[in-house]
């Protein structure tokens, strides 16, 4: 845009000079001369405006610098939350890492418990099992005790009878 300024500048400045020249070579030229000055002062209100409008694109430039600048500290925050968030995010996955081997373990000890009380159990209902028999096999035998010491005691009135008949 200043390139075309100065550009425009320079073409105004050449346009200025043909004026002061066709001025003084010749007022036979007059109507030139107004056409000239006619199309300077378009030239200078397309300059004014020229002007202007590279004012408000510097003020543009500038705001957008602001802009840029502020972002640019915005992402710095956001690099840094990022960051942040990252070693949160390692930190919870080491710690889940840790929870499921730490897991595994008591899940294996557990297990083997599991397996050591099966076991145990599988022995105490055999061990029950086993009592129950030789519960039954010792009833078995009271009974029949209780039978023996039956017929001895009938036995033994019948020869208390005999010894009190003998005597």
């Amino acid at each position: 845009v200043r390139g075309q300024l100065d550009e425009t500048l320079r073409e105004l400045r050449l346009k200025e000079e043909a004026v002061h020249f066709r001025n003084e070579v010749s007022e036979r030229l007059e109507s030139d001369i107004t056409l000239a000055k006619s199309r300077w002062r378009e030239a200078q209100d397309d300059a004014d405006n020229l002007r202007e409008e590279l004012a408000e694109k510097e003020d543009l430039v500038q705001r957008l610098d602001g802009q840029c600048a502020m972002l640019s500290d915005r992402n710095a925050v956001l690099l840094a939350d990022v960051a942040h968030l990252e070693a949160l995010i390692d930190e919870c996955r080491q710690t889940q890492e840790k929870n499921e081997r730490e897991t595994n373990f008591n899940v294996s000890i557990v297990e083997q418990s599991k397996a050591a009380l099966s076991t145990e159990m599988e022995l105490m209902q055999k061990e029950a099992a086993d009592r129950i028999r030789e519960i039954g096999r010792l009833k078995g035998q009271m009974a029949d005790m209780e039978v023996f010491a039956e017929r001895l005691r009938a036995e033994l009135r019948a020869r208390e009878d005999d010894y009190d008949k003998q005597l």
